[in-house]
């Protein structure tokens, strides 16, 4: 509100109108029965924790955000090698290192990996592997590939997260390596998200920040819930689909 009258806020779409369409998308992943009853299983071991602690925290997390992504893979796969079979490039995204590496050693040359572990020169060269048409799969870690990227534009109009951050931001500057001056395709971009599990939280959580965001930066009055925490309404969201679940594995038993 106080800003307002003395900021000029000049949106990409206003900017750059040549500039094609970005579209995001939601990509389900349906978990097995087996596999709901291992996710539920990590989630008591995950109260279970918040519990020692004394309160919840994303450090327990990353157990049960690696189980999803694990589940993810598959379908990653074939989507890529539906990708490599039309000789076309695609842009994957993820928080954690592991799967991308699994990916990178999957696809050998077809791929190339640009991670926060890696040096300046080997991090260009994973850019100009891409650039250059020698790889076609480019499997960027989110916080280390995520900006300061130019030239994927020209090959790439494709972008997948693996996983969410908790930051809207984060997931916008990554997408932005293929929306930007030069791109000539309408981008798409996929989020992964298994049904009924903690992406679908994070998803909407990130879904309201943009949201509330967007009204502040575009100078709209906006008067926010005192206190509200997002990751308090995680967890609650969290913990009422963990009870909702026990409730019916107990009745059924």
């Amino acid at each position: 509100d106080r800003t307002k009258d003395l900021v000029i806020r000049r949106k990409k779409e206003q900017v750059l109108t040549e500039l094609p369409v970005k579209q995001r998308n939601d990509l389900y992943v349906e978990l097995s029965k087996d596999e709901k009853k291992e996710y539920n299983e990590l989630l008591k071991e995950l109260f279970g924790k918040w519990k020692m602690d004394g309160k919840p925290s994303v450090k327990h997390m990353p157990k049960l955000q690696g189980f999803l992504i694990e589940k993810k893979l598959p379908r990653v796969i074939e989507m890529i090698d539906e990708f490599l079979d039309n000789d076309k490039p695609i842009l994957i995204f993820s928080n954690y290192i592991a799967p991308l590496k699994l990916l990178a050693n999957h696809y050998n040359n077809h791929a190339t990996l640009l991670t926060g572990e890696m040096n300046k020169a080997d991090r260009q060269e994973s850019i100009d592997k891409l650039v250059s048409g020698r790889a076609k799969i480019g499997l960027f870690s989110l916080l280390a590939a995520g900006m300061g990227i130019d030239g994927l534009q020209h090959k790439i109009d494709t972008v997948v997260f693996l996983n969410m951050d908790w930051l809207p931001a984060n997931h916008e500057q990554a997408e932005d390596r293929t929306h930007r001056i030069g791109q000539k395709s309408q981008v798409q971009v996929y989020y992964m998200v298994c049904e009924n599990t903690i992406d679908e939280y994070m998803r909407d959580i990130l879904k309201e920040k943009q949201a509330i965001a967007d009204i502040i930066v575009d100078g709209a009055l906006v008067t926010p819930e005192k206190n509200k925490s997002y990751f308090k309404e995680f967890v609650k969201r969290l913990n009422v689909a963990y009870k909702e679940y026990f409730d019916t594995e107990n009745m059924d038993t």
